[in-house]
Formats: structure tokens, sequence, C-alpha cells
């Protein structure tokens, strides 16, 4: 944990009141939260079907164990998806198929469709196994936050720290997901605490643990590389902080006094720690280079991984020449860097290639409970309140003992701000936990009266009531601010909202609300599977073609139950938002074009190219109608709302007709 300010002759910190709460007391409070909040999290998750990147996760990491092979799913972090398999390693689930196209090519979304619903496992178990690991990443995050609070602050406001992030909903969300959002957020906490107690006194034991910690970071996103400014920043502070800094290392126990010796000793002690955490990542890696199989490497080619390179591409070609780190590891940077270059961002209806500055700071105000968007002036007036005088010695003391959460947030926001993607709130988790602990001082507002007592109180009741009210629709959390979780689709989509989580609801819906077997239509966007649901729709264009959307392509649309994952009622990975003139007219003349279809099918003269469109004519027809369509459903409110990621629309003829054959809607 970070360390106390190490110079007696440091500004006073802000001032906590005497000590009310007895440790074991306060060990009891904070162990009841924890067992709370995973409860909360871990049962909500059973009334979700696997979201989209899940099954990859899960089945990546599984192999990683079983057998030894890194190749699968190489771009979204190799610790959590280790983490998750672990309690398959105990119940022992049926591996996929060695000698399947699908693992010879490393195709890490079949492949995990494959493992939980066609190799005779237990969908729902296996994903409770591998959720329930998760969470436990996600509590100890939360002891994180709840000890660095603590440190800065006292008992009591640590608790409030420990409550707002225990109980946010994107905490819930994310934190019991088998993805890897949770263990980066969970290891930039915990690689940050350790470096700045390695700032402010080098000894062998905080050399390791900063190696481990940063190890860990590396092996569990892609995004780790945020943390070196951050550090180069800290070093900096941490130079021209009046303190000496103690080294304790066998054979040397010396103070060093001045800023350039400090910064000297620093990056000294930077190298063993590097080569710590690059040691980390060749171990997770069995210490081999060649992990990518020929065939792998064939078929998604290092030519187009590093093709058009940038620095970030350049910097990886390096490392690949020289074998610096393992192959699989480099590739799926690579991958991760070309995948994200063209970002696909959806916001209050509307689609853009390019991104928006704005994007991220606009997912965060409309995504946190107001409860805890009020919490943040309410602490930053207990801090300046609290400070002792001469004010400027008291900020630049407090200043310096939140420079790690302060530059974290700050490099971290920017970061996000100049990405110009738009992937939602779970890229801003990392954020979350100091956030938290910098809400401490909420508990600590230096006023008399019974308002400012109750105010934090108050503010953490509104977030807890708002917290049980969503359950279990977590990702669902949206703000006052833009009308609530039910009008969530029409400002941001996909994993902000959506992310194939709702089947079992859907199939309550359905079981309960067609008992006449009305013709029911799925556009569904994830990879779990509907049928192992109970749920037998006609396909709709959805994310992932299956066999039943092919197969309904030739079937013209009958009125019906239509429903609809709110992704693709924006159709952002379609033909977009904006039904368009142009996309009109195409949809008129590929009608009228398939109406001549039967008679170019059966002209021997059609050949070649010219056959192969007529042949394709039910499926690229279908592509426009579907995006006339939810052009047409968008205008409406829908019936009914399953976990707000999947909208029920009623369509009957007279509406249908309108939407296919009407005015355009537009």
């Amino acid at each position: 944990m970070p360390p106390a300010t190490p110079s007696a002759s440091a500004a006073p910190a802000l001032a906590a009141p005497p000590r009310a709460i007895s440790g074991r007391l306060l060990a009891i409070f904070a162990a009841i939260l924890l067992i709370a909040a995973y409860a909360l999290g871990i049962t909500a998750s059973l009334d979700h079907s696997v979201t989209f990147d899940e099954p990859s996760h899960l089945v990546g990491g599984y192999i990683h164990w079983r057998l030894g092979d890194y190749f699968i799913h190489t771009e979204n972090g190799y610790l959590p998806q280790a983490v998750a398999a672990l309690p398959l390693l105990i119940s022992r689930p049926h591996l996929p198929d060695t000698t399947s196209e699908d693992f010879i090519t490393g195709n890490h979304f079949r492949l995990g469709h494959e493992f939980l619903y066609y190799d005779g496992n237990n969908f729902r178990s296996l994903a409770l196994q591998g959720r329930a690991a998760i969470g436990l990443l996600t509590m100890l995050t939360g002891l994180l936050v709840f000890l660095w609070a603590r440190r800065l602050f006292g008992p009591a406001p640590a608790l409030l720290s420990l409550f707002v992030f225990l109980f946010s909903p994107i905490v819930l969300a994310h934190g019991f997901l088998i993805t890897s959002d949770m263990a980066v957020t969970c290891f930039f906490l915990l690689a940050l605490a350790a470096a700045w107690a390695l700032m402010h006194r080098v000894t062998l034991a905080r050399i390791v643990l900063t190696g481990l910690a940063l190890g860990g970071l590396a092996l569990s996103k892609m995004s780790s590389p945020i943390i070196v400014p951050v550090l180069l920043l800290l070093v900096i502070a941490r130079a021209f902080h009046r303190a000496p800094l103690p080294i304790s290392l066998p054979g040397m126990h010396r103070d060093v006094r001045r800023a350039w010796s400090k910064t000297a000793a620093l990056l000294l002690a930077a190298v063993p720690v590097s080569a710590l955490a690059i040691a980390c990542i060749w171990a997770a890696f069995g210490f081999t280079y060649a992990n990518l199989p020929t065939v792998i490497t064939a078929a998604f080619s290092w030519k187009w991984a590093l093709h058009d390179p940038n620095i970030i591409l350049q910097i990886i070609a390096f490392a690949r020449d020289l074998d610096l780190f393992p192959e699989a590891y480099l590739y799926g940077y690579a991958q991760v860097v070309q995948t994200t270059r063209i970002p696909i961002c959806f916001a209050n209806g509307v689609e853009t290639r390019t991104g928006w500055w704005w994007f991220y700071p606009f997912v965060f105000l409309i995504t946190t409970p107001i409860a805890v968007l009020l919490l943040i002036p309410v602490s930053l007036l207990a801090t300046i309140r609290g400070w002792a005088r001469p004010l400027l010695p008291a900020a630049t003391a407090n200043l310096y003992r939140a420079a790690p959460l302060l530059l974290f947030i700050l490099v971290y926001a920017v970061a996000a701000i100049v990405s110009y993607r738009g992937t939602g709130p779970r890229h801003l988790l990392p954020l979350y936990p100091m956030l938290c602990i910098l809400l401490a001082p909420a508990a600590l507002l230096p006023f008399r009266s019974a308002f400012a007592k109750l105010l934090p109180v108050a503010l953490c009741a509104w977030l807890l009531a708002e917290c049980l009210y969503l359950r279990p629709n977590f990702l669902a959390s949206f703000n006052e601010f833009v009308g609530g979780p039910s009008q969530g689709y029409r400002h941001l989509v996909d994993s902000s909202l959506d992310w194939g989580q709702d089947l079992p609801g859907l199939a309550r819906f359905l079981n309960t609300n067609n008992a006449a077997h009305v013709p029911t239509y799925l556009a569904y966007f994830g990879t779990a599977e509907p049928d192992a649901y109970g749920i037998h729709a006609a396909a709709l264009p959805s994310f992932l073609t299956r066999e039943a959307e092919t197969a309904s392509e030739a079937k013209p649309l009958l009125p019906g139950i239509y429903c609809l994952s709110v992704t693709m009622l924006q159709d952002i990975y379609g033909l977009g938002p904006d039904y368009s003139p142009a996309i009109e007219d195409k949809y008129q003349r590929m009608r009228r074009a398939l109406a001549q279809r039967d008679r170019l099918l059966a002209d021997p003269a059609i050949t070649g190219e010219a056959r192969q469109l007529a042949l394709d004519l039910p499926h690229n027809f279908r592509q426009l109608e579907f995006a006339r369509l939810t052009a047409a459903l968008r205008r409406q409110s829908p019936f009914a709302q399953i976990g707000y990621s999947i909208n029920i629309y009623l369509v009957p003829p007279k509406t249908l007709a309108a939407a296919l054959n009407g005015p355009p809607p537009y």
C-alpha cells in the first residue's frame, strides 16, 4: 500500500476526526460490504447469458491450462483468461476438438461457442465458475480501495470509498464477467500502489512486488502501457519532494536527498522491476517464443498485423525481430492495434467511423449514478475545508499524497479522449477505484449541521437504492440525465448496454406472452446460442450469421413479435442508423431484381459472377430490408424491454406493410 508521507516536515494532510471505529469492527464492516457485493454481483449474473467476449476468454484460458497452447484469443490478455478458467481444472469439462478447423486456425469465437453449447458441457455451470473467479478479482480491487483510502483519510472515509466502489453499477456489471476489464483495473491499482511504495523506500521486497504487479498488469490487457507515463511523472514528483529516499538493500542502507540522486536511484530500481515484469510475461507463455502454429501465421498473417505501421506497430515489429517477447503476445498487441484503428462510435442516434473527442466524458456523465457525481463536489469541498492553514503548504502536501491517483486519472482520461474510440463505460472502469478513493473525504464534511452529517449517508443510500432497483441489469446503468435505463438505447449501444446478456429474460417473455405461437423474429447481438435457452425464432440479420438466418432469408417477413437487440436496432454494424435516400434507392432496385431472380437462375446464359449475384440476392436484399425495418421501428416505442438490451415490438400487418412498403423512414 502507499506509504504515509515520509517526512515529518511535510504539511499536515486532511485532518481526520478521532478514530471512532476499532480495527476489528472496521474489518467486520468491510468484510460485510465485500460479501454483500459479491453475493449481489454473482447472483445477478445467474440471470444473464454469456456476453460477447466471455466464451472466447473461457475457452482460451482452459486450453492454456490443459494443453499449454497460447494462440487462442491472444489479443485480450492472458491473465484474466487463466484466472477465469482455474475452476474448470476441478470440474474438467470436455475440451474442444483439437483436430477441428476452428482449433487449428484459432477461431476463438467459434471455439468458445462450441465449447459452451456443443461439446457436451453445462454452459450455465461453466459461465458461473468463470464469473465467480473474476468476481474474486473485483473483491481484491475493493480491498485495495479500502486500504488505500484508510491510509489517506481514516476508517470511516475508507468505508465510504469501499461502499461506493462495490455498489457502483459499472463494477457490479463488469466485475462479474469473464473479460479483461476488471483484471486490468485490479492490476492498474495494485501496480500503482506498489510503485508508489517503492518510490518512498527502496527495498528488495518492494522491488519484487512492483515487478510482479507490473507483470500481472502487462498480462491483463493491452492497454497496460498507459501506466508508463504515470510512473515517469511520479518519479519526477518524488525526486523534487523534499523528503529523503531511504534505500534498504542487502549491503546498502542510506538516505538519498538530492533530486537527481533520487531520480537515478529510482531509475536503477526500475531495471530489476522491468526485468521481473518481462519474466512474468515469458513465464505465462511457457518461456517459448514461437507460440503461433504455422497455419495461424499463414491464416492471419504477420504481414496483415504489421501493415501500414504506426509507431506502436514499428515497436512491435522491432520486438518481434529480436524475439524480445513471446510471439503470441506480440501478435495479440498488433491485432489490437489494427482492429482499433477505425473506431465505430455510436452516440445519441448518430454513428461515426472517426470518433469524437467528447465520447468518454459524455459516457461518464450519463452512466455514472447521480449520487456518485454529487459526491465529487462534496468530497472536494470537504478536502479544501479540511486543509490546515496556511493553505498553500497544506494543498501541496495533500496533492502530493494523492499524486498517484490524480496523475493516473489525468493520463488515462487524456488517453481515452485522444483515442477517439467508442467502446463504452467498461473502458473507463480503471478510473473508478482511483475516483472512489478520492471520494473518501465526503465522510469528513467539517460542518456541524445535521445536513452535513447526513448528506454522505443519504447519497450512499441513494446509490444503494438505485443499485437494487437496477439489479440484475447493471449493464444498463443510465442515469436520470438521459431518462434512465429505458432510454439508454437511444444514446449508447454495444458493450455500453447490449452485450448479448438477456437471452434468459427473452425466453421467459416469449414463454409467457406467445401462447398463440405467432411468428417470432430475433436480431441478436451476441455469441450465446438462442436455442440453448429455448428461443426458437426466425433469425433476422445479426452480428454473427447463423444457419437459421441463412435459412430464413428467402422467406418473406410476416406480422408478429420482433425481438431486436438494441445494437441491431441501431444497425451500427450494418448500414447504420441514418437511413438515407441512397439506401432507399438501392432497396427499391434490389427489390425489383429479386422479383426477377427465378427467371435469371433459370437462364443457362447467366453464369459466373452474374449468377453468383443472383444467388446472393436474398441475403443482400434482407440486409436492406432490415435497415428499412429498423429505421421504422426506431420511430416507435417498444412494447417491452428485456433487461433494457432487447426491445420487443408487436408488428401487426398494417405496421409491417408501412415499414416495408410505405414512405421511406427518413
